[in-house]
């Protein structure tokens, strides 16, 4: 079945011109492919059973008076605004949104109407490190991230909304002043030997120097002394 989704997205990308790795998918493409594949195969081959966790902590979610009290995903300790943070952790979160669909979707929190498109995305999903093996990939991750992005408008998002804000607030509670920065889906911190048991897929990485501008603007290096620049833009000076 992994197979004739791929030659299907072969095809598809052969007839359209597209480049796998170029982001030439617009908007309205992805229903396009999706209903594709799914006339070509049968959907009850995609049945996945359901990914049941222990997401009783997030339930409260159904209660609307807290919302009001998680609708942060980005935030920055001031403490160590453009200061040089030296030896500190970063805890990522591996393809959080798909992630989160899937869990949110499966624990019946969220609900996804297009029952054949959510089974497809979360076939492509769980199958992705097959697909990483092929040239298809890119068009995979950009599959799955692309549902997140389809739905994200949809009001059954708000407690998908919430449940990043809840993580935000339980990386605050447990490290307190050692959180340096926490954007969306990596935390930057002062390790203690803490111990996150968050029931979703992550790594965490050493950093030789970190600075913080402001939101969305700082500057990694690593222990490789490799740098990475992000929010800067780019300028081209001319001689």
């Amino acid at each position: 079945m992994k197979d004739k989704i791929y030659n299907i997205l072969k095809e598809y990308c052969i007839a359209h011109n597209i480049i796998p790795e170029k982001r030439e998918l617009k908007r309205q493409n992805w229903f396009e492919i999706a209903n594709n594949i799914l006339k070509e195969i049968n959907i009850n081959d995609l049945y996945i059973e359901p990914i049941i966790n222990d997401i009783d902590k997030i339930k409260f979610l159904r209660n609307k008076k807290t919302s009001k009290f998680f609708n942060s995903n980005v935030e920055l300790n001031t403490k160590y605004q453009e200061s040089v943070c030296k030896n500190i952790k970063t805890l990522t979160f591996y393809s959080l949104y798909p992630t989160l669909i899937i869990k949110l979707v499966d624990n019946n929190i969220m609900k996804i109407e297009n029952v054949n498109h959510y089974t497809l995305f979360k076939y492509l999903f769980i199958n992705r490190a097959y697909f990483k093996n092929t040239d298809m990939y890119y068009i995979i991750k950009i599959f799955t991230n692309y549902f997140y992005g389809i739905y994200y408008s949809d009001k059954t998002f708000e407690n998908f909304n919430m449940y990043r804000s809840f993580l935000y607030q339980s990386f605050k509670n447990l490290l307190k002043d050692n959180l340096i920065y926490y954007d969306t889906d990596t935390v930057y911190y002062f390790d203690d030997n803490y111990t996150f048991n968050y029931d979703l897929p992550y790594e965490i990485e050493e950093l030789k120097e970190f600075i913080i501008f402001r939101k969305k603007k700082c500057i990694e290096i690593d222990n490789n002394n490799n740098i990475k620049y992000k929010g800067f833009r780019q300028v081209n000076k001319s001689k």
